[in-house]
């Protein structure tokens, strides 16, 4: 009876140790941390497990701030428009009208008006076309006869330049001055019959000078003045 009682004693023993080996089995492959992980304590006491002792996990970069973004260039033709560059807007007085061509002009010389020994006459040039173009400058002066051109001294006078637009219908006009008699009231050669004008830009043309004796030139000098707006 004596050794059953020990063997159940025994028995039991074992049974009892058995039992307490169970928790400490399920504590390293259940709610415990995975072996052979390292467990790495947080600020605030709790055990945690870096993220790279998980399988598969990637591997994660610090947090950086984004680059800035590149600096921004100007379009290639672009303008300041402060630095006074073009604005694609207005082109002037002028509107942009080209200078006028001679098949756009109709010229013609008016009846001389006596000054004593000096006679004027206005050169009036008339845009007769369907579109504005512009006069600026002198124009080129040459008398003529029956034998051709003649010597001719053209005398620009002082006064106010402008370039003047003409729209179509609108005039500009020259003063043409110069000296008839000579002495005590003699007139004085050349007797020109026609003069050719060439307006700034344009082709010449031929007109029929003043005839008789208000259209003797003496030494054939024309003074010419500023051309202006408007015209008999």
């Amino acid at each position: 009876m004596r050794s059953q009682g020990a063997r159940v004693a025994a028995a039991v023993a074992v049974a009892v140790g058995l039992a307490g080996l169970v928790p400490a089995c399920g504590d390293a492959d259940g709610a415990g941390a995975p072996r052979g992980a390292a467990t790495v304590a947080s600020p605030n006491g709790a055990a945690s497990s870096p993220a790279s002792s998980r399988p598969g996990a990637p591997a994660t970069d610090p947090v950086r701030p984004s680059d800035p973004p590149p600096a921004t260039r100007p379009s290639a033709g672009a303008t300041d428009v402060a630095a006074g560059g073009p604005t694609g807007g207005a082109k002037g007085p002028t509107g942009g009208a080209r200078p006028c061509a001679l098949e756009q002009l109709t010229i013609r010389l008016d009846a001389g008006t006596s000054a004593k020994f000096e006679e004027s006459a206005p050169l009036i040039l008339t845009n007769t076309s369907a579109r504005p173009c512009t006069l600026a400058g002198l124009p080129g002066l040459r008398l003529g006869g029956p034998a051709g051109a003649m010597p001719t001294s053209v005398l620009p006078q002082p006064g106010a330049t402008a370039t003047v637009l003409l729209n179509p219908g609108d005039k500009a006009s020259y003063r043409l001055v110069w000296n008839k008699y000579e002495n005590q009231g003699d007139v004085c050669p050349p007797f020109p019959s026609s003069i050719i004008v060439t307006p700034p830009g344009a082709q010449p043309q031929t007109l029929p000078w003043i005839a008789g004796v208000d259209g003797s030139v003496c030494g054939g000098t024309i003074k010419v003045y500023p051309i202006t707006e408007g015209g008999a």
